[in-house]
């Protein structure tokens, strides 16, 4: 189920709740609470976290998924320009998703 679009440098990714046991969060046997599919501009997150963990992790593939699209090479010299480049439009672009996860309450244990 499509829960947001992000736009991630210029590139429309579909931000999916998805089935623990879904095969696009699932790898080698190992769970994972997020993946980004690049090819087909998806992000798949884990339904059965609680709010806040979700919205971590929504952030957390988007900043993937900016990587890739900004600079796939992954440039370590770059990496302060990218971050910047990337909050200012990843705020800038996706209003919806960045006062979804303002909402976010601290969670103990974090």
């Amino acid at each position: 189920m499509i829960k947001f679009k992000a736009d991630c440098a210029g590139v429309i990714y579909d931000i999916n709740y998805v089935d623990k046991n879904n095969p696009q969060i699932v790898d080698g046997g190992e769970v994972f609470n997020g993946r980004v599919d690049y090819e087909k501009t998806n992000i798949f997150v884990d339904e059965s976290l609680s709010e806040d963990v979700k919205k971590k992790v929504i952030l957390h593939e988007l900043i993937h998924a900016y990587l890739a699209e900004v600079d796939p090479e992954q440039n370590i010299e770059a990496k302060v320009k990218i971050f910047t480049t990337i909050f200012f439009d990843l705020i800038r672009h996706n209003t919806e998703i960045m006062e979804y996860i303002a909402e976010c309450r601290l969670e103990q244990n974090e």
